[in-house]
């Protein structure tokens, strides 16, 4: 009514002179974006701004550039890029924008916005990919509490395409700081899968896509995808198919000038199959023989998966465990950061994000970050975002310092952030000019032990040397090699290295062995695989001179072969309901006396499952070790069956670093009894049925192994009820 008219026009004027008093109104255009954003911050009942959104605004005609193209500058209709910012990041971010006009009118407006937006932790890219699914979002496209405070109010924006046969597939361009709309129905018949998204966009320019997501329940999201350095992507979008009521996605072009862009967008929909399921028929496979007599048993291997599901497995034998021991917990929580790389000599912050990702409601109370030597913590904050505090930094700082962060709630003491939450902390680091290769940060996820154990998940953090002259090509993550092959370490190099030492860790990082020291730089080194086997190895070539350094992207797996077990077949397919006898072939000729395991390790590539059936085997009238102290013998335990105290008795040829623990059937670690040093001869240890933890553990079977390098053996315990 006219006296709404006369409100918002008093606002509006209001405004121009605050901007005229600021940067003497250098934003040309612009200022009408503003005024007519004030309009609507101090009289919002009134709205009088809704009748220029069905002109040629960004959401009516998303098309048209934000800045008028040739116009180079917004206008009334484009009042929703001030009201987008200021529902994101609250009024304080326009404040901020105008604060920088004051004392920068010679630059443009676009480029004054991006610097505010940099303040506050994002790009104009990012932005831009945020800003046009809110503005899809709107009229009957609306979702509450989606996109813009009264979305459900303004107009619908015009799409360009749609469809609702898949699949399907589309060229088009858009213009700088535009966008195109397309209307994607029909998903959602009741079949379950993903729709799959394949963009490819300019090779130039900052392109975006994002898709705008109603979904059966009500509800909905926006879903940003990340495009590569030439604008591509192919994403399967996170909402399960059979939840999308409909989708919009997004293509748009958040390059302040300059001509349109180019696309291709392919969609589809991908049906779920059915999922497989791994399972036997047995918890584990235990059999006795004399040395030198052979024995065969058969285990049935089964796909318990839903109906029509095929399982196609692969089957290995393994002399060490093939995965470690699930954290129910806090299984699936995450550390990361907001850098990826630093460069010697630096100081820097760095953000470091934990998510909980428990399933089972357990809460974090702790975190622990263990930094190398060379990397100084100037200055931690605590971790803020939980629902019920943060955690609290322990005030440590200094050179290689390992710090904890605390935080717990009511009685008994709860962790502070719960599952589902992420909670930030930043950090200030300085690193040594002298400081060579990756930064990795092994650190611990503690839960508050409310949930199933264990309460704990061990992660490393690791920041890249920024631009290397050296990077490992392989090993570099997920390979499978034997201990006993002989294997060839690759590497590339940029620039002047002659020399290089290259090392291995098999424990993920925490401790290094050295395989070469001050070889030539011929691009590779081979070697043969030893130790014990492990699922954490890593490969580390260094320059030298201490210039340079890489590591292996990712662990990769050293497996122990079996030579007393063949299991056949290896391979196959297995329908839903049905099962595969496997043979178990053992062999005991030439086997020491003592228990042995093994561990046969079953895998199939649709949903990446692993399960895993522990085989003992126990041989009598080998070499024991009793009569000649100066051979390799586990002799065993006494009393047993036991409870709750034991004695372990074993055997060393000669004095060697030795490492003696009890193990569940699964080969899960339970208590560690002795790490270090031993001298030759007979050795006795206890164990009093408590975990690492002290912990009083179940009644039931048990193994003791006995490592050394070069030597392994395991011998079965039965603790008594």
């Amino acid at each position: 009514n006219v006296w709404g008219a006369a409100k918002v026009t008093a606002a509006h004027e209001f405004k121009h002179a605050t901007q005229f008093a600021t940067s003497r109104w250098s934003e040309g255009g612009w200022n009408e974006v503003d005024a007519v954003w004030a309009e609507e911050l101090v009289y919002d009942i009134v709205n009088d701004y809704y009748n220029y959104l069905s002109g040629e605004s960004p959401i009516r005609q998303p098309t048209i550039p934000l800045d008028g193209g040739a116009q180079n500058t917004g206008s009334y209709e484009d009042c929703v890029w001030e009201m987008w910012m200021s529902q994101t990041w609250g009024v304080e971010f326009i404040h901020d924008y105008w604060e920088y006009r004051q004392t920068h009118t010679l630059v443009s407006v676009m480029n004054s916005f991006e610097y505010v937006m940099n303040q506050y932790g994002t790009t104009l890219t990012e932005g831009w990919a945020l800003f046009t699914a809110w503005n899809y979002g709107t009229g009957y496209r609306a979702v509450p509490g989606v996109g813009y405070d009264e979305a459900e109010d303004y107009p619908a924006g015009n799409f360009l395409y749609y469809t609702s046969s898949y699949p399907w597939s589309v060229n088009g361009s858009v213009q700088h700081l535009a966008a195109n709309f397309i209307r994607l129905l029909g998903l959602n018949d009741g079949v379950e899968g993903t729709v799959d998204l394949d963009f490819n966009g300019a090779d130039t320019g900052n392109m975006t896509l994002s898709v705008h997501i109603e979904k059966a329940d009500g509800t909905g999201t926006i879903e940003t995808v990340a495009l590569d350095e030439f604008n591509d992507a192919r994403y399967s979008v996170q909402v399960p198919m059979e939840e999308i009521v409909w989708m919009g996605v997004i293509v748009g072009n958040a390059t302040k000038s300059g001509n349109s862009l180019g696309y291709t967008l392919s969609v589809a929909r991908t049906e779920a199959l059915p999922e497989p399921a791994i399972a036997f028929d047995a918890e584990s496979v235990t059999v006795s023989l004399e040395e030198g007599q052979t024995a065969q048993e058969t285990v049935a291997l089964l796909n318990d998966g839903e109906a029509g599901s095929v399982l196609n497995y692969d089957l290995e034998v393994w002399g060490n465990p093939p995965v470690d021991e699930p954290d129910k917990s806090v299984a699936g929580s995450t550390l990361t950061t907001d850098i990826s790389t630093y460069l010697p000599g630096t100081t820097f912050d760095v953000e470091v994000t934990v998510f909980n990702g428990s399933t089972d409601g357990e809460w974090i109370k702790d975190l622990d970050m263990d930094f190398p030597a060379g990397v100084t913590v100037n200055s931690a904050t605590n971790f803020v975002g939980g629902y019920y505090g943060d955690l609290v930094h322990d005030g440590t700082v200094g050179d290689g310092v390992a710090i904890n962060w605390h935080g717990t709630v009511g009685a008994p003491q709860y962790g502070v952030i719960r599952d589902g939450e992420s909670a930030t902390a930043t950090l200030s680091l300085s690193v040594d000019s002298g400081f060579s290769g990756d930064i990795v940060i092994p650190s611990v996820i503690g839960g508050d032990t409310y949930g199933a154990n264990p309460n704990s998940l061990n992660v490393d953090v690791v920041l890249n040397q920024a631009s290397p002259e050296l990077v490992v090509t392989y090993p570099n993550g997920g390979e499978q090699v034997y201990v006993g092959d002989t294997e060839t370490i690759t590497w590339d190099t940029f620039g002047g290295v002659d020399y290089v030492h290259v090392d291995f860790s098999d424990d993920g990082g925490v401790s290094w062995t050295s395989l070469a020291e001050d070889i030539a730089n011929t691009g590779s080194f081979t070697t043969t695989m030893g130790g014990e086997g492990t699922i954490h190895a890593l490969v580390r070539v260094s320059d030298a001179n201490g210039e340079a350094s890489d590591v292996s992207d990712a662990q990769f797996s050293v497996v122990l072969p079996v030579g007393w077990l063949v299991v056949a077949p290896t391979s196959g397919s297995i329908e839903n309901g049905q099962s595969q006898d496997l043979t178990l072939d053992f062999d005991a000729t030439g086997v020491s006396s003592g228990t042995h395991q093994a561990w046969i390790r079953v895998s199939e590539s649709q949903e990446g499952q692993i399960a895993v059936l522990p085989v003992i085997l126990t041989v009598t009238g080998g070499a024991s070790g009793v009569d000649t102290p100066a051979v390799f013998a586990l002799n065993g335990n006494y009393p047993n069956p036991f409870n709750p105290m034991t004695k372990i008795s074993f055997n060393l040829p000669a004095a060697a670093r030795t490492t003696v623990e009890v193990l569940d059937v699964r080969g899960h670690l339970v208590r560690t009894l002795h790490t270090g040093v031993l001298a030759e001869g007979a050795h006795e240890l206890s164990w009093n049925g408590r975990d690492d933890d002290n912990q009083v553990v179940a009644a039931g079977l048990y193994l003791a192994r006995l490592r050394t390098e070069g030597y392994e053996a395991t011998v079965k315990m039965t603790l008594a009820k």
